[in-house]
Protein backbone atom coordinates (compact mmCIF):
# COMPACT_ATOMS: atom_id res chain seq x y z
CA UNK A 1 0.00 0.00 0.00
CA UNK A 2 1.20 3.50 -0.66
CA UNK A 3 0.53 6.51 1.58
CA UNK A 4 -2.90 7.11 0.04
CA UNK A 5 -3.98 3.61 1.01
CA UNK A 6 -4.38 2.37 -2.55
CA UNK A 7 -2.97 -0.95 -3.57
CA UNK A 8 -0.27 -0.35 -6.15
CA UNK A 9 0.29 -4.02 -6.98
CA UNK A 10 -1.66 -7.18 -6.23
CA UNK A 11 0.27 -9.77 -4.22
CA UNK A 12 3.80 -10.08 -2.89
CA UNK A 13 7.09 -10.98 -4.54
CA UNK A 14 9.94 -12.79 -2.81
CA UNK A 15 13.17 -11.19 -4.00
CA UNK A 16 15.89 -12.85 -1.94
CA UNK A 17 17.14 -14.10 1.39
CA UNK A 18 20.71 -13.54 2.51
CA UNK A 19 22.71 -15.71 4.86
CA UNK A 20 25.33 -14.43 7.28
CA UNK A 21 28.39 -16.36 8.44
CA UNK A 22 30.57 -14.97 11.22
CA UNK A 23 28.73 -11.65 10.91
CA UNK A 24 29.46 -11.33 7.19
CA UNK A 25 26.81 -11.35 4.49
CA UNK A 26 27.09 -14.15 1.94
CA UNK A 27 25.01 -12.42 -0.75
CA UNK A 28 26.93 -14.02 -3.63
CA UNK A 29 25.78 -17.50 -2.64
CA UNK A 30 22.37 -19.09 -2.29
CA UNK A 31 20.67 -18.91 1.13
CA UNK A 32 22.17 -21.40 3.57
CA UNK A 33 20.52 -24.77 4.12
CA UNK A 34 19.57 -23.68 7.64
CA UNK A 35 17.92 -20.48 6.40
CA UNK A 36 16.03 -22.37 3.70
CA UNK A 37 14.78 -24.89 6.29
CA UNK A 38 13.70 -22.04 8.58
CA UNK A 39 11.74 -20.51 5.69
CA UNK A 40 10.10 -23.90 5.13
CA UNK A 41 8.98 -24.48 8.72
CA UNK A 42 8.58 -21.08 10.46
CA UNK A 43 5.05 -20.17 9.44
CA UNK A 44 1.40 -20.63 10.37
CA UNK A 45 0.26 -22.10 7.05
CA UNK A 46 -2.11 -25.03 6.77
CA UNK A 47 -2.82 -27.06 3.68
CA UNK A 48 -6.37 -27.52 2.47
CA UNK A 49 -7.43 -30.04 -0.17
CA UNK A 50 -9.73 -27.45 -1.74
CA UNK A 51 -7.74 -24.23 -1.29
CA UNK A 52 -4.11 -25.33 -1.21
CA UNK A 53 -1.97 -23.32 1.22
CA UNK A 54 -4.02 -21.17 3.59
CA UNK A 55 -2.61 -18.48 5.85
CA UNK A 56 -0.73 -15.22 5.95
CA UNK A 57 0.38 -14.14 2.48
CA UNK A 58 3.91 -13.33 3.69
CA UNK A 59 4.20 -16.86 5.12
CA UNK A 60 2.88 -18.36 1.89
CA UNK A 61 5.35 -16.50 -0.35
CA UNK A 62 8.26 -17.35 1.98
CA UNK A 63 7.26 -21.04 2.09
CA UNK A 64 6.96 -21.21 -1.70
CA UNK A 65 10.41 -19.59 -2.06
CA UNK A 66 11.87 -22.38 0.11
CA UNK A 67 10.68 -24.89 -2.52
CA UNK A 68 9.65 -27.27 0.26
CA UNK A 69 6.61 -29.55 0.22
CA UNK A 70 3.99 -29.85 2.96
CA UNK A 71 2.25 -33.14 3.74
CA UNK A 72 -0.83 -32.92 5.97
CA UNK A 73 -2.24 -36.34 5.09
CA UNK A 74 -1.84 -37.50 8.70
CA UNK A 75 -4.32 -35.56 10.84
CA UNK A 76 -2.01 -35.67 13.87
CA UNK A 77 1.17 -34.32 12.29
CA UNK A 78 2.50 -32.14 9.51
CA UNK A 79 5.63 -33.10 7.60
CA UNK A 80 7.66 -30.51 5.71
CA UNK A 81 10.14 -31.81 3.14
CA UNK A 82 12.79 -29.26 2.10
CA UNK A 83 14.64 -29.54 -1.20
CA UNK A 84 17.31 -31.75 0.36
CA UNK A 85 14.64 -34.44 0.77
CA UNK A 86 15.06 -34.93 4.54
CA UNK A 87 11.57 -34.66 6.07
CA UNK A 88 10.98 -32.43 9.09
CA UNK A 89 8.04 -33.20 11.38
CA UNK A 90 6.22 -30.28 13.01
CA UNK A 91 5.94 -31.24 16.69
CA UNK A 92 4.50 -27.99 18.10
CA UNK A 93 3.00 -24.90 16.57
CA UNK A 94 3.28 -21.51 18.26
CA UNK A 95 0.53 -19.28 16.93
CA UNK A 96 1.58 -15.75 16.05
CA UNK A 97 -0.78 -12.79 16.24
CA UNK A 98 0.77 -9.65 14.78
CA UNK A 99 -1.90 -7.54 16.53
CA UNK A 100 -0.32 -8.44 19.89
CA UNK A 101 3.07 -7.05 18.88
Amino acid sequence: FDKTGTLTKQGLDFISAESFTDGKCCSESLPSEDLTKAMAVCHTLVKSDKEGLVGNQVDEVMFQASKAAMDCSNAKSVVITPQDGKPLRVIKRFEFDHHRM
